[in-house]
């Protein structure tokens, strides 16, 4: 009961101090703020620039503090023995950072030497806000908080954060691939669809990190969306990518641990090589764990085998295991419509 009648009078006290604005409602981590930093997958192309900007993240506050109350708030998130007043002191500087209070709030981080997650959040958020302040500061930094700054920047005005890394192409080319790697990263963790346009659009052009830069994409959607969400975007986009990169597509495929993603993947790479070796995509098509979605890919890859080889399909699809109408739809492909 001391413990708790401690943090009560503390909160009273933090909220006294700055015109009540520590209400719990409003305390909100950079996180919670956020939600889930993946946000689903949106179809089709990557949204547009948001016309207008906020001045202050999200306005979970309901105003921006003083350099004064900033002092005193830093005082709390940096310095209260209470680790739970520290939090939602921080969360308040968070609330109230803008592009133009956002050097000053530095300031307060590198008095009290914030490091990890706080470091990294501010510059995230900074990089939402202003990113194209908080990226040239943090190229001229000595502090690591240039992959920060920049994958918030990138989260939020993609196609500023790609414009600006462009015109750094002629600089040193392993600090460009270290700032694009940083940014695909930034882009996949809210928008794949954006960030997967990108790589595909390097891959047209050439690019040999396009490859690289599609596992960084990869690896996002695993980690952020939910199974039915990955395997959407992994099934459309392992079929575009097999079409580009066929061997780097299968060898990610190989390291994924069975799964519904997986199956998802080899779905969409086994549909994209069956036009042009469906002996191959049969072989793909027959590791899918997923019957249903087995039976199909098989069905797929089947039919081009028949158009290909009719005999050699014959002789495949009685051992192939495929339920009897499956068999009759492979040796009866539809008729290919030609422009």
């Amino acid at each position: 009961m001391a413990f708790s009648g401690g943090i009560a009078l503390e909160r009273q006290r933090l909220g006294e101090k700055y015109g009540g604005v520590m209400k719990s409602d409003r305390a909100k981590s950079l996180r919670n703020a956020t939600g889930n930093a993946s946000g689903g997958i949106r179809g089709g192309k990557a949204g547009t620039l948001e016309s207008s900007r906020s001045s202050s993240w999200e306005d979970p506050w309901p105003r921006v503090f003083s350099e004064a109350e900033i002092e005193a708030v830093a005082v709390e998130a940096f310095q209260s023995p209470n680790p739970l007043i520290r939090r939602r002191a921080f969360d308040q500087l968070l609330g109230s950072l803008t592009a133009g209070n956002a050097q000053y709030m530095l300031g307060h981080l590198k008095e009290n030497s914030v490091r990890g997650d706080q470091w990294r959040d501010f510059h995230y958020l900074w990089g939402m806000l202003d990113g194209k302040a908080a990226v040239e500061h943090a190229a001229e930094s000595e502090e690591n908080d240039l992959s920060h700054a920049l994958a918030g920047w990138a989260s939020k005005y993609p196609d500023e954060a790609i414009a600006h890394l462009n015109t750094t192409a002629d600089e040193d080319m392993g600090s460009f691939r270290y700032r694009q790697r940083v940014m695909v990263n930034g882009m996949a963790n809210n928008d794949p669809a954006r960030a997967t346009d990108y790589v595909l659009q390097l891959a047209d052009e050439g690019d040999e990190r396009a490859s690289q830069l599609f596992e960084v994409v990869t690896s996002a959607v695993l980690s952020n969306c939910d199974v039915d969400e990955a395997a959407t975007w992994l099934d459309s986009t392992y079929g575009e990518w097999a079409d580009r990169d066929p061997e780097g597509a299968g060898e990610r495929i190989s390291s994924m641990p069975r799964s519904p993603q997986r199956d998802a993947a080899i779905s969409g790479f086994a549909r994209q090589i069956s036009y042009g070796d469906p002996g191959k995509a049969i072989e793909w098509a027959n590791s899918i764990a997923e019957e249903t979605k087995r039976v199909e890919a098989l069905t797929h890859a089947g039919q081009h085998l028949a158009r290909r080889d009719r005999a050699a399909a014959e002789a495949w699809v009685v051992s192939s295991g495929l339920p009897k109408e499956a068999q009759r739809a492979v040796l009866n492909p539809p008729q290919i419509r030609r422009r």
